[in-house]
């Protein structure tokens, strides 16, 4: 676990000594400046979760509350909550210690109890505050996530009711298309189960099943096939393992990655995308491989991250959430994703442990 970092900004040594002695009580780490200059030189390298400044540093510049001023005003710095320490109690000061953008303030001298409840205090508004955020930033990245995932069926579903309503069927059709409605509206509601326990626990159990991938991988060809009516893709599919696993996961993971190969590649002239497994020493590699327009290979690992896309959104819709959420599932799985591209073929390898393969 890191230490909390404090830096202790006083321009009298034998205070910075004090307030040192008094805070290593306290499981952080202290780092110490006498003037400005040498506070934003330690900062650049540290970056502190709590400023202990002096009201009035004899800093040929600045004193404690323009420097206050001055750190508010930057975006590197301006999260950082600042403690005033002042040897006046007027309330001219103590006004000026909020009105500036303090947190808090001390009044010297003292009680080393008082310091430490004071900077405990901060610290532990800080932690909080960097909770609340985490837990803002997941249900962001929840929300793109299911409205990512969901788009597919619900556009498949959109286009077989456009159908029933402007096309003269016959009736075997019509119950063929309805049929498959009802099967993609089941799907989606499963889907958005397994989202939200997903999201709720990271400790969540994937559901073990034996799940017969050449199936799925045959079920959503033909899903996204539908979805790009005026392209011709050649898709090979050769013929895949079972595996032990979760059947929903499973399918929002290959709907994911074939979603990538066929919207990356439906722009060629010809799109072939292939699917095919690898038996290795340990391993069973699922491979998919489209001749799309590829990736920046040494950029690789930003696939990886929430939001991050290397293609412009104009290029190619998106929300950079996709890759995210499979690498999340085959964590789960005990596996993993790599993912290659040479500029005239992309390679997504899903490499399981044999462990979860049924020969």
């Amino acid at each position: 676990m890191f230490k909390r970092k404090i830096l202790i900004i006083d321009d009298q040594p034998q205070q910075i000594r004090l307030i040192s002695h008094i805070l290593n009580e306290v499981d952080v780490e202290i780092a110490v400046a006498c003037t400005t200059d040498q506070a934003l030189s330690v900062m650049t390298n540290i970056h502190p979760d709590l400023i202990l400044l002096d009201v009035q540093l004899s800093d040929k510049d600045l004193n404690g509350f323009e420097f206050c001023c001055r750190l508010k005003s930057d975006a590197q710095f301006c999260d950082i909550p600042i403690l005033f320490m002042t040897a006046n109690r007027d309330n001219y000061t103590i006004d000026q210690s909020f009105e500036v953008g303090g947190a808090d303030y001390i009044a010297k001298p003292f009680m080393s109890s008082t310091l430490k409840a004071r900077v405990m205090n901060q610290l532990m508004l800080v932690r909080e505050k960097r909770r609340s955020q985490l837990a803002y930033d997941e249900l962001n990245q929840f929300v793109h996530t299911v409205s990512h995932d969901l788009k597919s069926p619900l556009l498949l579903i959109e286009q077989l009711a456009q159908c029933l309503m402007t096309q003269n069927l016959s009736e075997s059709k019509r119950q063929a298309f309805m049929s498959q409605m009802i099967q993609k509206c089941q799907q989606t509601t499963e889907m958005i189960t397994r989202l939200l326990a997903l999201a709720e626990s990271s400790n969540i159990e994937a559901v073990q099943e034996k799940i017969k991938i050449d199936t799925m991988i045959n079920e959503l060809v033909l899903d996204f096939k539908q979805l790009y009516p005026n392209q011709t893709f050649q898709v090979k599919v050769s013929e895949l393992p079972i595996v032990m696993g979760d059947g929903t996961l499973l399918y929002l993971l290959f709907q994911n990655i074939l979603s990538n190969a066929f919207k990356f590649s439906h722009k060629v002239a010809q799109p072939v995308i292939e699917i095919l497994s690898v038996t290795l020493t340990d391993t069973v590699e699922i491979i998919i491989r489209d001749n799309g327009v590829g990736f920046d290979d040494r950029q690789a690992q930003k696939l990886f991250q929430i939001f991050e896309r290397l293609h412009k959104t104009t290029e190619f819709e998106g929300t950079g959430v996709g890759l995210v959420i499979s690498q999340k599932i085959m964590d789960k799985h005990g596996g993993r994703i790599i993912l290659t591209s040479d500029g005239q073929q992309t390679i997504a390898r899903l490499i399981f442990s044999k462990n979860k393969i049924i020969f």
